[in-house]
């Protein structure tokens, strides 16, 4: 029986918007998010089978379960082309952070 891989998300920069952009160091899974009204959007998959956590000064968030694309109703995928551009988009926006 094979054990489900842990990784540990790091808080890459929280935009003056209030927006968060999160990536995995193991696996590069990268997602940007906003707390109210809860959304995700994932720039980069990684790797979908590992269990990922985050901590976040004293809250600790942590995956319990695997969720495939099609389970997740309120995060959305990019196509590459999509994440792509806006990789690039986001290099050169000046948030004013």
């Amino acid at each position: 029986m094979n054990q489900q891989q842990k990784h540990q998300m790091n808080l890459v920069q929280t935009h003056s918007s209030g927006v968060e952009e999160w990536r995995c160091p193991q696996c590069d899974h990268r997602f940007v998010m906003q707390w109210d009204p809860y959304k995700k959007l994932i720039l980069e998959e990684g790797d979908s089978y590992s269990l990922h956590s985050a901590r976040k000064g004293d809250l600790q968030i942590q995956m319990t379960e695997v969720q495939h694309k099609s389970e997740s109703e309120d995060t959305t995928f990019l196509s590459d082309e999509l994440r792509s551009a806006l990789d690039d988009f986001l290099k050169d926006m000046d948030f004013g952070d």
